[in-house]
């Protein structure tokens, strides 16, 4: 090397990279990477929020509507069974009933659609032969 600024000197722009500087380049260019990916990854979570956002909105609300209308429903029923009989408590002992009843009809429904975890045996190993897995008493005349 050139100490005097000639051909193969640091300063010349015909000049080799050093080691150094190489490694600083590295070490930029992969701090540059994570900051991308950071970056990406803050996107990325972004769009997730808002896809389950969306999707339980699709969900929730409709959920919350047919939940008021079966309240309204229960309501009117009780109303028109208490007319009908003619007395408040009849009305609502069947319009109780009926719920409860189809209640159990969905549950029963929903238990038949469940599969059964399946069984998985325990693995102990086999004691070794003779060996009945108890502590052995050691006496000092043995």
């Amino acid at each position: 090397m050139d100490p005097h600024g000639g051909p193969d000197s640091p300063q010349s722009p015909n000049a080799e990279p050093g080691l150094i500087d190489l490694v600083g380049r590295v070490a930029s260019d992969a701090l540059d990477l994570l900051k991308q990916e950071g970056r990406l990854a803050t996107l990325q979570a972004r769009d997730v929020f808002v896809a389950a956002l969306w999707g339980s909105l699709r969900v929730g609300v409709p959920i919350a509507l047919a939940a008021i209308a079966g309240v309204l429903l229960v309501i009117g029923g009780v109303a028109w069974l208490t007319e009908s009989l003619g007395s408040l408590w009849a009305g609502t002992l069947v319009a109780g009933g009926s719920l409860l009843l189809v209640a159990l009809v969905l549950l029963a429904l929903a238990a038949l659609s469940l599969k059964p975890a399946p069984r998985v045996q325990p693995s102990v190993p086999a004691p070794p032969d003779g060996d009945d897995g108890r502590p052995k008493l050691v006496t000092g005349g043995e």
